[in-house]
């Protein structure tokens, strides 16, 4: 089968899309009704590339995962809207090595620098919104039954607590974290009042992984974080989130492992998109093919085409030293496992 339930019945207001893996040629307007008969006919659309590719890699997908999150509404042929995906803004403390100023007011410092020194990149940097937007108050929300919120950092937004007066208290909702607040005694009790909450901390790796890569955040605050989060929700109500680059998946069974040992629910995952030169193909064959025997519970079932070129390597390069020069923090003395691994590209370019 290759419907997708997400057309039906979800919004998402960041990607103004049915989902946020949907290729960048969709427009809303345009296409929506192309979208819609693709998979009422259970054709592969060619908006959903994404997610082929990912089901083709032996990895689940998005559509795979809503088609069973949202099982009770595969039937529809039709939208009704019970999903939404809900951006509390770009603040955040972080300005982590694969994100950018369109998701963080942190990278604004970096990324001025980055464009200074002739790094190209299609990021703008948006302006942080500070109230809830006009189209949010205009929502039915009695017949809304999940909602995703991301940032930013969300449990930062002054937003947030705004939205969750407007959600009923039984609606399914997701919040993402970074996992650096610390959270005081109002913020607890107005969450607690969500029944069906669950808070997910997106981590890309632990100890030094994660510090190289969630720049300025330290892991063990992080870990400390993640322990008083459990007395306050249970474990049932957490989970992890990795997102894959070509860094971490240097680590990726490492990680994996260590995360399940803080968290026994399953860590889901992602791949980057954007900016391409993080994205997890992008390394040589010859890379790939010592990852794969490196990692062998990830690849299991996971076939990924490394797609690495000498242009794309040098523009990896170029970032990751532009972001050195910006934080001071040093991929050979953080990951140097890794820098040895890369270290012929590394000086190269």
């Amino acid at each position: 089968m290759n419907k997708c339930v997400l057309p039906f019945i979800r919004y998402d207001y960041r990607e103004e899309s049915p989902c946020c893996f949907l290729s960048k040629e969709y427009q809303h307007q345009k296409h929506y009704q192309n979208l819609l008969d693709d998979h009422r006919n259970n054709r592969q659309s060619r908006f959903c590339d994404n997610c082929w590719k990912v089901e083709k890699s032996g990895c689940k997908s998005q559509r795979q995962k809503s088609n069973q999150n949202f099982m009770q509404h595969l039937h529809l042929d039709e939208p009704q809207i019970k999903s939404l995906v809900i951006p509390t803004g770009n603040v955040c403390n972080l300005h982590c090595v694969t994100c950018g100023p369109h998701y963080s007011s942190s990278w604004k410092p970096k990324f001025e620098f980055m464009v200074k020194n002739n790094h190209i990149s299609n990021e703008k940097n948006e302006n942080v919104f500070n109230r809830i937007p006009q189209q949010f108050e205009n929502i039915n929300w009695k017949h809304v039954e999940d909602v995703e919120f991301l940032g930013g950092e969300t449990l930062m937004s002054k937003n947030l607590l705004l939205f969750l007066d407007l959600v009923k208290d039984d609606t399914r909702i997701s919040l993402l974290t970074n996992g650096t607040i610390i959270l005081n005694d109002y913020q607890i009790e107005q969450l607690k009042k969500k029944r069906k909450l669950h808070i997910c901390f997106s981590v890309d790796g632990t100890g030094k992984i994660f510090e190289f890569l969630r720049q300025p955040a330290k892991w063990d605050h992080i870990y400390e974080n993640i322990l008083q989060y459990k007395k306050y929700f249970g474990n049932n109500r957490l989970s992890f989130n990795v997102t894959v680059s070509n860094i971490n998946i240097f680590y990726i069974d490492e990680i994996l492992k260590k995360l399940i040992k803080i968290l026994p629910s399953k860590s889901m995952i992602n791949f980057v998109e954007n900016p391409m030169e993080f994205s997890p193909t992008n390394l040589t064959k010859e890379h790939g093919k010592i990852l794969e025997l490196k990692n062998p519970f990830f690849f299991k079932n996971k076939k990924i085409n490394w797609t690495a070129t000498d242009i794309s390597m040098e523009k990896f390069v170029k970032n990751i030293k532009l972001q050195e020069q910006f934080s001071k923090i040093y991929i050979k003395d953080y990951l140097p496992e890794y820098y040895e691994f890369i270290k012929e590209q590394y000086l190269r370019h």
